[in-house]
C-alpha cells in the first residue's frame, strides 16, 4: 500500500506525460503538503519530464513548477 505522498509522486509523474497542467499543480502542492521537499518535489518533476521527453511527450505550455512555501 502506498502512502499519501508516494500517491502524489506517482500522480505528477503520470499527469506530467500527460500535459495537464492543472492537475500536476494540485498534485506538486500534494506532494509538499505530503511531507515533500522542494528539492524533493523538484527532483520528482525533473525524472518524469526527462522520461516524457524520451518518450516523445511536447508539452504545449510546459511544466508547472513547484511552488516555495
Amino acid at each position: 500500500m502506498t502512502d499519501q505522498l508516494e500517491t502524489a509522486y506517482t500522480l505528477v509523474g503520470t499527469l506530467i506525460a500527460g500535459d495537464t497542467p492543472r492537475q500536476i499543480n494540485w498534485h506538486l502542492d500534494n506532494a509538499r503538503r505530503s511531507g515533500a521537499s522542494p528539492e524533493q518535489a523538484r527532483a520528482v518533476r525533473r525524472i518524469a519530464m526527462e522520461a516524457s521527453e524520451v518518450a516523445g511527450v511536447k508539452w504545449r505550455d510546459g511544466v508547472p513548477d513547484v511552488k516555495e512555501d
